[in-house]
């Protein structure tokens, strides 16, 4: 009898020592498990945080660029990245330098300028072939990845007008727009001021096309203004729609022009002249971006 105790006894001890070692063994799975969702989602932050790879571009003999984005800055008008850039010769870092660049896109989400935070010039420009390649690919995949509305389609700004249209223009009490005219191709040869930066007054746009009403008031006139069309970030046709021509030291031949453009994008200017029948043009916008008359 006593025996079949100690027996009993003993057979106990085995089961519980057997149950204790399942317990560890499924702790020590459960361990593991867990150490792999660790792994798998620091994994997965490493994956987040490099996605924006960076970037080499060749100075030449040698030398090379290496740009690591830092930070990013979505806004609406441009994207802005926070670069660490390494100088390479013979695959050694020699020097870190930290600069912040902004990509501007058109109206097909393309990179069309980048530049250096608090420098107007377009690094595009500059670079060789293969850098500007480097960029523009570079910008096109942050962009793909930037959050909805941001990084809007065009540098220009948002009007705040509705059609139809028919205002006049006060040049007293006008306040311009401004946009830097390497944004948009054919802009320096609308420039009044002296300056690089394109005076205009944004209005409603068709589609993609753009439309800003600009001041020609360089010349004898203070008060003229031609409307000009945009299409990926190009002046695609210009026309003149507003203000007073008349000829020096005479009042009789005083021509005012003005006009409208209604719910359609049809274009109306009117053009009245002492002692003459007022004129009348009618004008459509094209989907390239072009003026014609009807």
């Amino acid at each position: 009898m006593k025996t079949n105790r100690i027996l009993m006894f003993f057979l106990l001890c085995i089961f519980i020592g057997c149950k204790e070692n399942n317990v560890k063994s499924e702790k020590a799975v459960l361990s593991v498990n867990d150490e792999s969702i660790s792994f798998s989602q620091e994994s997965k932050k490493k994956e987040v945080d490099s996605k924006h790879s960076s970037f080499v571009v060749s100075c030449g003999s040698g030398c090379a660029m290496r740009y690591s984005a830092e930070d990013i800055i979505y806004n609406q008008s441009c994207i802005e990245v926070k670069f660490k850039i390494e100088t390479l010769t013979a695959g050694s870092s020699d020097a870190i330098d930290y600069k912040t660049c902004l990509f501007y896109y058109d109206s097909l989400n393309e990179v069309n300028s980048v530049r250096y935070k608090g420098n107007t010039d377009n690094m595009l420009e500059e670079l060789p072939a293969d850098g500007q390649l480097s960029f523009k690919a570079f910008g096109n995949k942050i962009r793909k990845a930037s959050p909805k509305g941001v990084a809007s389609k065009s540098p220009l700004a948002k009007s705040n007008e509705t059609l139809p249209y028919d205002k006049r223009i006060d040049v007293k009490t006008v306040k311009y727009n401004q946009i830097d005219s390497k944004l948009l191709k054919g802009a320096s040869d609308f420039l009044c001021d002296g300056g690089d930066k394109l005076r205009y007054l944004p209005l409603p746009n068709k589609g993609d096309i753009y439309l800003i009403l600009i001041p020609m008031d360089c010349g004898d006139f203070d008060y003229r203004f031609y409307l000009l069309t945009v299409k990926n970030d190009t002046i695609m046709s210009n026309l003149y729609v507003e203000g007073v021509w008349f000829e020096p030291g005479s009042n009789e031949s005083e021509e005012i022009t003005s006009f409208r453009i209604d719910k359609n994008f049809s274009i109306k200017v009117k053009t009245t002249s002492v002692g003459s029948p007022q004129e009348i043009r009618n004008y459509i916008i094209r989907d390239d971006g072009r003026i014609i008359e009807k």
